[in-house]
This record gives structure tokens, sequence and C-alpha cells, in this order.
């Protein structure tokens, strides 16, 4: 017997057992997985545990979950959440590399994008133009006091151990 999910939009015709859970955001289909809204979902097809997006991407296009071993399924659209089959694509771990890459999703933690980070841009760049080696107002114990940090990370900054790209 057939029914409607609760999200009418999304054309589930799936037999009760089999539904997912669907809705439609944008034209990507996500998941309405309890537990993982925001990453990927699991599914479980011959005792087989599995990501849904890998088993929809071998259904839609006929191919079994060992065919795709050692590839990854990527997402065109950067939803982790998607399923929309037309979404999906097969590649290697390089080309999802690539993509987070190229599509500003790596998280490369640098500078003040670094939660931990002590130090913004400004206070680097203060510290390796007035720095002067034992000086009472401007030397590194001294600036590691005006700053609130240890004199060995201002000591990292000067040697470019840290914020060694700036």
């Amino acid at each position: 017997m057939n029914h409607r999910c609760q999200h009418a939009q999304s054309g589930c015709n799936y037999p009760e057992a089999q539904c997912v859970g669907l809705c439609i955001r944008r034209d990507c289909v996500e998941h309405t997985q309890k537990g993982h809204p925001k990453r990927y979902a699991t599914a479980s097809r011959n005792g087989v545990i599995c990501k849904l997006h890998r088993w929809v991407f071998c259904e839609t296009n006929g191919m079994t979950l060992s065919q795709i071993q050692g590839l990854v399924v990527r997402h065109k659209c950067d939803n982790p959440s998607c399923i929309n089959p037309q979404h999906l694509e097969l590649g290697t771990h390089t080309d999802n590399a690539r993509d987070c890459i190229e599509r500003g999703r790596r998280n490369d933690h640098k500078g003040t994008r670094n939660a931990a980070a002590k130090l913004d841009e400004a206070q680097v760049e203060m510290i390796r133009s007035s720095c002067k080696p034992n000086d009472a107002t401007n030397g590194v114990r001294a600036l590691a006091r005006r700053l609130g940090v240890s004199a060995s990370t201002v000591s990292m900054v000067l040697n470019k151990k840290r914020w060694s790209w700036k």
C-alpha cells in the first residue's frame, strides 16, 4: 500500500516501510532522517548499512555498492542532506578534495578563523613592526603583557612559527 509521506510536495510514493521521509528545498531533495538533519543519512539494504546518498546514486544508475567501492558520491549542490539523484556524481577522493577547495568549504583554521586564536592580523603586524628585543616598552615580554598573551606566543609570531603566511 503506497502512502503520501508527511511532506506532500516531495511526491513520495514509496511503500510506507521503505519511505525515508523526503522534503524539497530549492531543487535539493533532503532526507529528514531524525538525528541527522544537517548530516549524511544512513540506509540499510539487504543487511548492508551505507550512506543514503550512495544508495540513491546506485539505485538511480543501476549499480551496486560494491561497484563504487573506493569511490565517493559527491554532492554538486554542496548539501550533505541532499539525495536528489541529479545532484549526485561519482568521483575520487581527490575530486572531492578539489571540490572542497574550489567551493570554499575547506576550513584551514588560519589566523582569526581558528577558534583558539589569541591575536588578530593587526596585532600580528604590530608585533612584527614594533618589537625591539629587550626593550622595556616594546620588547617581547612587554608586548606579551600588553596583548594578554604569553611571551612565547609573541616570539613565535616574530619567528614566523605562528602566522607564517602573514
